[in-house]
């Protein structure tokens, strides 16, 4: 395997566990050690975050820099499938492209579907473009 692919095979190995892990949540009958789990779990999540980042050259949203390259704002709109959705904000080396799939603070896995732009008010200021994501698989 290429080194370079394996800090996101370690990230895809370990959130499947996680969600494995997740899932099996509802059996714990302790309400406190359910808790302490799921606080355990998020922690972990955060984690898998960073060995994305870490592998795709991206940064977190605190703004350091993987490899010393300059940062770019970009801004997403994340899908729910229940139609909510919701806008987020990252810092990039690169612009990001359809079918990519990043992951926000909080862990969660987004597929880049497509763009829109979006002009803001008042009509002086320029078009945004936002990069519309739905979960990813």
């Amino acid at each position: 395997m290429d080194s370079d692919a394996q800090p996101r095979k370690n990230a895809d190995d370990l959130e499947e566990a996680l969600s494995r892990k997740r899932r099996a949540l509802s059996e714990v009958t302790d309400d406190e050690q359910r808790l302490r789990r799921e606080e355990a779990i998020e922690q972990l999540m955060t984690y898998v975050a960073l060995l994305r980042d870490a592998s795709s050259g991206e940064v977190t949203l605190q703004g350091e820099v993987d490899d010393g390259r300059s940062l770019s704002r970009f801004w997403f709109k994340l899908e729910l499938e229940d139609r909510r959705w919701n806008v987020e904000e990252k810092k990039l080396t690169i612009a990001p492209r359809i079918g990519d799939v990043l992951s926000f603070d909080d862990g969660s896995r987004w597929r880049v579907r497509a763009s829109q732009f979006v002009r803001p008010r008042p009509a002086r200021k320029p078009e945004r473009e936002f990069f519309v994501c739905e979960p990813a698989a």
